[in-house]
């Protein structure tokens, strides 16, 4: 396990705000915990996406390399104290195995996806086409075991970004294949690399697969399920000598039913990262980097942005942030990301680097009509810090990434190196009245909207990081449907009958009955 960090701070969170002219003031964050992940062996370890698991834990994945060999892991954390549970590194013995994507599925179980870099007889059973397969795991979450794990490929580069995980234990895939041969033969290539999303079932076989793509390079980075059922992609797409930000919104069928691009006149690559949907009004956000080669390394971008769009897809409002001046000097560049993007209480909560003046972890605060509120930035003497996943629980933000350590940082962990090595990480940060997203929902007290329903019921709950058991029952009293969650759940109400329903939600210590209509 690695050196944990437990902060103390009677001022959790010190947030920048608007001063009357109407400038933002950057300050700094101090966390609950912050710890680093993994192996003291490894060179270099990044957490590439996070979940917050029904069972109240945060499940991490990424890559590591140890001894020059570059392979995915699994880390299980308490949010309590940032504990490491476990640490799973198969090192299955290629080149480079990484994992991308993480999600829950309906048994709890974890399913990861991402790119092995060669065949390995520790799992024999997936054949190795060449150049780089996408691949997929389900982990026990109990013990981090591998319960399957299957590739997805052709003799060109394959790989795997993103994962949901659906109520039938069926799983979307989304990212990108240079592929047209082997299990991409069924779908046409466009040249280049090409983006991609998947069907598969619980044990991994393919039910569908489309792509999309240009004679460039083109690729999905995050799939998320919208409100009416369809798949939500993002990424980018090579369009008039450039790279622009990808949007589509595809069928439960896999038929693509919207498909935009999101030029900038900034820079000549622009790359959509993440996307939240507000599912009260319908809106979605996205976020993303420009990026100019030939200026400096393409691993810096220039500037980020946020796009405020309709449902499909139709750009509403958009917003840069550019920090400068850029040099061919790393040093003076000014780096910065949007990586990261969930909606909470009216409110965009984004993370990535933020330049203050080192590259630190940044989280940025906007309102749904892309107004900015905060700024803010975590340091603790790391030369290069960047966050890559935000999640949130029902007090705190959790936030995770990767911090670059050396000697001047050795004092703040237990066995820490003497030479300078990357690390994955993970921090708490509580929501405070600075970032006006207090937790208006009392103790053990269960809140259902809206009410009258149509399509979609929210449960939210305080619960101190407890399971809360609902089940949904007719005026007959036939259950509907049940299941578990931790703060906040959606359920799906668009194929109940129009009528009064029952809803029991239980914890540890408390239990309500609430109605709902549906109309």
């Amino acid at each position: 396990m690695k050196r944990i960090l437990i902060f103390c701070a009677a001022s959790i969170m010190n947030m920048a705000i608007h001063n009357t002219h109407g400038q933002t003031v950057t300050g700094s964050f101090q966390p609950e915990w912050a710890t680093c992940l993994g192996s003291n062996s490894s060179y270099y370890e990044e957490i590439n996406n996070s979940i917050l698991h029904s069972d109240g834990f945060v499940y991490a994945v990424g890559q590591t390399v140890i001894g020059g060999q570059q392979d995915f892991f699994l880390s299980k954390v308490s949010i309590v104290d940032g504990s490491q549970i476990y640490y799973v590194n198969p090192q299955f013995g290629s080149y480079s195995d990484i994992l991308h994507g993480v999600a829950e599925a309906f048994d709890q179980t974890i399913v990861a996806v991402g790119i092995v870099g060669s065949s390995s007889n520790v799992y024999q059973e997936c054949q190795y086409h060449g150049a780089g397969d996408m691949v997929i795991v389900r982990f026990d979450s109990n013990d981090g075991s591998i319960l399957n794990i299957k590739t997805i490929g052709g003799s060109g580069l394959d790989r795997a970004y993103s994962v949901i995980s659906l109520e039938d234990g069926s799983s979307i895939i989304a990212g990108k294949s240079s592929s047209n041969d082997f299990d991409f033969q069924s779908v046409p290539s466009y040249g280049g690399e090409d983006a991609v999303v998947i069907k598969v079932d619980y044990d991994f076989n393919i039910i569908w697969m489309n792509r999309i793509g240009s004679t460039g390079d083109d690729f999905f980075k995050k799939i998320i399920k919208s409100r009416d059922d369809t798949y939500l992609c993002v990424g980018s797409y090579f369009t008039n000598n450039k790279k622009a930000g990808l949007f589509c919104k595809v069928s439960p069928m896999g038929q693509i039913l919207q498909q935009k691009v999101y030029e900038s006149q900034l820079e000549n690559i622009t790359e959509i990262a993440s996307i939240t949907e507000d599912i009260h009004t319908g809106y979605l956000f996205l976020v993303g980097n420009y990026f100019s080669p030939g200026i400096i390394v393409t691993s810096y971008c220039a500037g980020s942005f946020v796009i405020k769009t309709t449902f499909n897809g139709t750009e509403v409002k958009r917003i840069n942030k550019v920090y400068g001046p850029r040099t061919s000097s790393l040093q003076n560049s000014r780096p910065m990301s949007f990586n990261d993007i969930i909606y909470f209480d009216n409110k965009l909560i984004i993370c990535g680097q933020l330049p203050s003046p080192l590259r630190d972890v940044g989280i940025w605060v906007y309102t749904i009509n892309l107004e900015s509120l905060y700024e803010s930035s975590y340091s603790t003497y790391w030369v290069s810090e960047g966050a890559k996943s935000i999640l949130q629980t029902h007090d705190a933000f959790i936030v995770s990434g990767t911090v670059y350590s050396s000697d001047t940082i050795s004092a703040y962990y237990q066995n820490s190196f003497s030479s300078a090595v990357y690390d994955s990480f993970m921090l708490k940060v509580k929501k405070s009245s600075a970032l006006s997203v207090d937790n208006h929902i009392a103790k053990n007290s269960f809140v259902l909207f809206p009410n009258p329903v149509i399509d979609n019921l929210i449960i939210q709950c305080d619960n101190n990081y407890e399971k809360i058991c609902f089940t949904v029952f007719n005026s007959a009293g036939q259950t509907m449907i049940n299941g578990n969650f931790i703060y906040e759940t959606v359920i799906q109400t668009s194929n109940f009958p129009q009528g009064l329903y029952i809803v029991k939600l239980t914890n540890s210590n408390h239990t309500e009955i609430k109605k709902i209509i549906k109309n």
